[in-house]
């Protein structure tokens, strides 16, 4: 399959929508994200320990090729368990932000996020791969995997974070393990490329 990023995706199917441009089958590639989750998520996730601020140390996404000040910011709802995520980066001296709405699905740590307010047609599946750590701060460190198929591409995130300017190349190395390990595709980890957080 051919992989492109989340915000690469997003304008290739709003394109396809405007232009009431409509594809009979979309070809299925995607795995079921239930089955990418480490026994931390499946067994005692809490949202609330995702609550919070957050750094992007490391990423497999196309559209990120160049930016530099990854940062994300969560705020959890308890009672209906959804994130609302302000997500914010640099191309150049030109700062991009983006809020998602992450709306859990059945199994624990599945969500549907869409941009918040113009990008509920397009609701990607995304998972919480795994959690690690956590005191009364939250968790310290978190993978997530996001994964559509749109006609012959395959629109696909992979984000490795924590609370930490700098995360460990050997907390980065088992993580990515991790992410193997559960089912993500190793072509995807194989592009994992180390955030830029020089001059934040």
């Amino acid at each position: 399959a051919e992989y492109m990023g989340i915000r690469e995706g997003m304008a290739m199917l709003a394109f396809a929508v405007l232009t009431t441009f409509s594809v009979p089958h979309l070809r299925s590639g995607c795995p079921d994200l239930s089955t990418l989750r480490t026994d931390n998520v499946k067994n005692s996730l809490d949202v609330m320990f995702l609550d919070g601020s957050w750094v992007e140390n490391a990423f497999t996404d196309p559209a990120q090729i160049g930016s530099t000040c990854p940062f994300i910011n969560n705020t959890a709802n308890a009672s209906s368990n959804q994130l609302t995520q302000t997500f914010s980066v640099k191309y150049g001296r030109i700062p991009f932000v983006q809020q998602y709405l992450y709306v859990p699905e059945a199994d624990v740590g599945v969500y549907k996020k869409h941009v918040i307010p113009v990008g509920k047609f397009l609701q990607l599946p995304t998972v919480i791969v795994d959690v690690r750590g956590g005191s009364d701060d939250g968790y310290d460190y978190m993978i997530e995997f996001t994964c559509l198929d749109i006609a012959e591409a395959r629109v696909t995130e992979l984000r490795f974070l924590s609370r930490q300017l700098t995360m460990p190349d050997d907390v980065l190395a088992d993580l990515k393990k991790t992410a193997v390990n559960v089912g993500i595709d190793s072509s995807i980890v194989d592009k994992v490329q180390v955030s830029n957080h020089t001059d934040c």
